[in-house]
């Protein structure tokens, strides 16, 4: 049934999808948990879990934020170069790597080691040789941070 929902969601001539139903599948997702593989609109490779916004999103719609994405889309160009701090697993990253082509660069920066290791996953899944990872925080100043993980 729930692919059924996501093919419908995903693909229906009748946009905007019905609120009460993307409310619908969404807390549904969100609550049963479900590993996935998924390609994007835009052509990219991801792998996930149900359970965490971004990635829900991915899963149901094959796109995150998409008039950013958009907007990024269209302002990258083949030999840009392009800085993702707080590249989370790594949507823009992807994106961005693969919009500057080969000749561009990527710089994806993420503090959880957890995180970057999703992030590196993609990047290795997507075939991409244009990025490279710092797994570090960023700040205005040198200093020591405590970070904590969303919910």
């Amino acid at each position: 049934m729930v692919l059924i929902w996501r093919w419908y969601i995903r693909h229906t001539t009748a946009w905007p999808v019905s609120p009460r139903l993307n409310a619908l599948v969404d807390a549904f997702l969100r609550s049963w948990s479900r590993d996935f593989v998924t390609t994007t609109v835009w052509g990219g490779h991801f792998q996930g879990n149900t359970r965490e916004i971004l990635q829900r999103y991915l899963y149901l719609y094959g796109v995150w934020e998409p008039n950013l994405t958009t907007w990024l889309s269209g302002r990258l160009a083949r030999g840009d170069v392009f800085v993702d701090v707080g590249a989370n697993i790594g949507y823009y990253t992807v994106l961005s790597a693969k919009r500057v082509g080969p000749h561009g660069h990527v710089v994806a920066i993420e503090a959880f080691q957890d995180i970057s290791a999703a992030l590196t996953q993609h990047i290795n899944r997507n075939h991409l040789c244009n990025v490279r990872v710092v797994n570090e925080a960023v700040s205005d100043r040198a200093q020591e941070v405590e970070l904590f993980h969303g919910l």
